[in-house]
């Protein structure tokens, strides 16, 4: 089988270039190939199918890597019995991620230590498993980066990473109920760019009236 696929391709070597995980799994494949006997374009999506998966999971990687959203988290074990008001049909609805593709925003409202942290976090991670690009980021740490880029004349390109992720958390946004007048214009600035062009999730403790 071998012998007969590499007449095909002369130059086996310009065949797998760039595809270095079908390079590697090349001689497994062949050899499941002199059991099965499949079709030469059977063979050869096997191939591709394996490059394809091991290239949109490295781009997974990547993706929770930048979003800074930390390990994975499951809400397989969330208690929801204790949180009655919180819905588990759509909690899961939002696992699906489609008001991201809609570009539609989401507020997560609750006292401390009920949950909305992990749920917040549980949906980026879904994101990134569909290739979205998600960042996680205290609300703190958004207005600290955007000021810091004021002073060394870098805020144009700090403006546009933080308005490009297809998903932006910001978290403890009722943390501090201080913010000055420089800092709540930076806030309503963000969320103007990204309004219908980008999606964001905003954690508070705050009630929802303020």
């Amino acid at each position: 089988m071998e012998t007969r696929f590499l007449a095909c391709f002369p130059r086996a070597e310009d065949f797998l270039l760039n595809l270095t995980t079908a390079a590697q799994r090349l001689p497994e494949l062949l050899q499941q190939a002199e059991t099965d006997h499949p079709a030469y374009s059977g063979f050869l999506t096997q191939v591709f199918e394996a490059e394809k998966a091991a290239r949109w999971q490295r781009k997974v990687v990547r993706r929770v890597r930048w979003s800074k959203l930390g390990p994975e988290i499951s809400l397989d074990g969330f208690d929801f019995t204790a949180r009655p008001q919180l819905s588990v049909q759509v909690v899961k609805e939002l696992l699906h991620c489609r008001f991201v593709e809609e570009r539609r925003n989401l507020i997560l409202v609750g006292r401390p230590s009920t949950g909305k942290t992990t749920v917040a976090r549980a949906i980026g991670h879904a994101a990134c498993r569909r290739g979205m690009a998600v960042y996680y980021s205290p609300l703190s740490d958004l207005l600290a980066f955007l000021h810091a880029s004021k002073a060394d004349g870098t805020y144009r390109r700090a403006f546009r990473r933080i308005e490009q992720p297809d998903l932006r958390i910001l978290e403890d946004c009722g943390f501090d109920t201080t913010l000055g007048r420089d800092a709540a214009n930076e806030l309503f600035r963000v969320v103007c760019a990204r309004y219908r062009q980008r999606s964001t999730v905003v954690v508070t403790n705050l009630p929802f009236r303020q």
